[in-house]
């Protein structure tokens, strides 16, 4: 819990081990024999909430399967995301990027996996579809929202509608059947919300293209 507080109020490279030790009462030479240095402690730290926050997502679910489950997920995701705003923006550069210094990937992979294979089992995809580099593509769209909202290029209100576009505009190109459906439901509502207009194409990605996550200055922010 320190460790994250510092992260948000110090971003990465402000935090020291010195100030760690100070702040959580423990001797600096105790902290270094425990964790070795300031990656580890950090690293330990945002793993532990990002394990919780899907951890609840998980026990939330109930009953549901498949897509819906999916954007379960991602709803949780973004919740979570914005109940810890400062903490949140000062780790996104390291959970987007190839290094994925907090270790994200693995644990976001185990949840939406889950998500993405009862789909696949549920013929829901198209049969040349592979579910692992579904899952990439969704990884690398939500990660991508995720870096402008940091950058608060999107309202602190419209992430998770933005996550829910993101992932429409994978699923768009892959699903089929009533996965499909769904998908576009959620789609226009989220479209709606944001520009206040129904009007859509036949696929999401018709206006994911054309109002690309931070390439448009009308999108709109706080």
């Amino acid at each position: 819990m320190v460790a994250r507080q510092l992260l948000s109020e110090c971003g990465y490279d402000g935090v020291t081990m010195r100030d760690l030790a100070k702040r959580s009462g423990v001797a600096l030479k105790t902290l270094y024999n425990v964790y070795g240095g300031k990656d580890e402690v950090l690293i330990a730290s945002v793993q532990d909430r990002v394990a919780q926050v899907f951890e609840r997502s998980f026990a939330a679910a109930g009953r549901k399967r498949g897509v819906s489950l999916l954007f379960h997920f991602v709803e949780s995701g973004g919740a979570a995301t914005i109940a810890t705003p400062t903490l949140s923006k000062a780790i996104a550069p390291f959970v987007a990027g190839a290094a994925d210094r907090f270790g994200f990937r693995p644990i976001y992979y185990r949840c939406h996996k889950r998500a993405l294979d009862e789909m696949a089992l549920d013929g829901d995809f198209h049969p040349w579809v592979n579910a692992d580099e579904v899952l990439d593509a969704i990884f690398t769209a939500l990660t991508g929202v995720l870096l402008v909202w940091a950058k608060d290029q999107i309202g602190m209100k419209y992430l998770n509608v933005y996550n829910r576009l993101a992932v429409c505009q994978v699923l768009a190109l892959v699903a089929r059947g009533k996965s499909l459906q769904q998908c576009m439901t959620i789609a226009k509502a989220a479209h709606r919300e944001i520009y206040g207009n129904p009007k859509l194409g036949t696929r999401p990605t018709s206006f994911m293209f054309q109002h690309r996550v931070g390439g448009n200055s009308s999108s709109p922010a706080i």
